[in-house]
């Protein structure tokens, strides 16, 4: 820190990642996909949360029952 305070003063230091993608983000296809499966997982076999949606979106809760994120399910996300 005492290096860049003497080479470039008093600014805030830019962290060495800037600007790169990271290794673990997924395409918007992939997002989408993942999104579309959910969605009619939910539909599907979601139980349906009796109480009144929170918020300002007015999306009811749905719930979705434990063994569909399991990775023998996996391959079904993959279209």
């Amino acid at each position: 820190m005492l290096k860049h305070v003497t080479l470039h003063g008093a600014l805030p230091r830019v962290h060495g990642n800037k600007g790169r993608r990271p290794m673990h983000a997924m395409r918007l296809e992939d997002v989408q996909r993942v999104v579309h499966v959910l969605k009619n997982t939910a539909e599907t076999i979601g139980i349906f949360y009796p109480a009144t949606p929170r918020g300002n979106d007015r999306i009811p809760v749905v719930f979705l029952p434990s063994f569909i994120m399991t990775t023998s399910n996996y391959a079904s996300m993959r279209m």
